[in-house]
């Protein structure tokens, strides 16, 4: 099977994404493959058409994430903003 890339992977889910992003992605999908594999001994699975399905399962996974802990982040900044020195909330 021909190696799936970065470049390919960008064009398919329509979204620029980080090396880092795309190893990880890559590295998880195709230990998912193998498990799902051992389980159900279906050829499919091993097809590169199923791997791009894993990794793009896996990148949107990654930035559900990403995107979380940004909000999160931003939200504990906001209120944390409108406390005092004492942690009691200031009125606006």
């Amino acid at each position: 099977m021909d190696e799936i890339s970065k470049t390919e992977l960008e064009a398919v889910i329509g979204s620029s994404i980080t090396d880092s992003m795309f190893g990880e992605a890559l590295n998880h999908a195709r230990c998912k493959q193998a498990y799902i594999y051992q389980h159900s001994k279906r050829e499919e699975v091993l097809q590169r058409w199923y791997l791009l399905e894993l990794i793009k399962e896996q990148i949107k996974s990654i930035m559900l994430s990403k995107l979380t802990m940004d909000l999160c982040r931003e939200i504990y900044n906001t209120k944390k903003g409108c406390l005092d020195g004492t942690g009691t909330q200031n009125t606006l």
